[in-house]
């Protein structure tokens, strides 16, 4: 009897082992040049540990721990190193045939600032933000990320935005699994500082339609 449990367990282990998701597919499929330190032998480990229920932690090429902490069927996240966080979403296309491959990249140090990518299921480049707001001009992400309360005076608000620079993107993943959370980051602040500027920071939510992302 416990030669049979055995059993079980191990082939509904390969069950879901080899169960392909689409993230699945986009993780294993990845290109090495996309993470240089990352070739698919070490992808693949990282999916045996999230399988197994256990703490993946793989170390790089470059000899760096890096560290999934979540995994589903469109999406996952994954620490690549002490300072740069990964997610990676998969987005259902209305035509059922060709997914939008996501990648958000966040570097944490100074301040958060991401960079998201957009991909066809070959790994070719989507060369646009399917209308994100994506930019990395100051005054633009001033002007698109923060807002005036009406109790405000304009002078105050402006004296406020002074103080956010430099800036940085910070770029998130709802767990809806369609949503994109916006919002700017700023280093060097005092808590008081950051208290005074969470006034006017406006955090803005994308959701995608099966074409394209839409302010929700």
């Amino acid at each position: 009897m416990k030669r049979l449990c055995l059993i079980v367990m191990i082939i509904g282990w390969f069950t879901i082992a080899d169960a392909q998701t689409p993230v699945r597919n986009a993780w294993l499929n990845m290109p090495d040049t996309i993470i240089a330190y990352l070739n698919k032998n070490l992808r693949q480990e990282h999916l045996d540990f999230m399988d197994m229920k256990v703490t993946s932690q793989v170390k790089n090429l470059f000899l760096g721990q890096g560290v999934m902490d979540s995994l589903s069927t469109h999406d996952l996240s994954i620490h690549l190193n002490d300072i740069t966080d990964l997610q990676l979403k998969v987005f259902e296309t209305n035509d059922s045939v060709a997914p939008v491959y996501c990648m958000i990249k966040t570097v944490k140090v100074p301040y958060m600032d991401s960079e998201i990518t957009f991909y066809h299921p070959d790994w070719s480049r989507i060369p646009h933000y399917l209308g994100l707001p994506f930019t990395s001009d100051r005054d633009s992400l001033l002007n698109i990320f923060t807002e005036r309360p009406d109790t405000m005076s304009i002078d105050r608000y402006e004296e406020l935005k002074s103080m956010m620079d430099p800036i940085g993107l910070k770029i998130s993943g709802l767990k809806d699994g369609k949503t994109l959370l916006f919002e700017i980051s700023t280093p060097f602040m005092s808590k008081e500082e950051e208290q005074q500027i969470r006034a006017i920071i406006k955090q803005r939510n994308y959701k995608w339609s099966g074409e394209i992302f839409k302010e929700s």
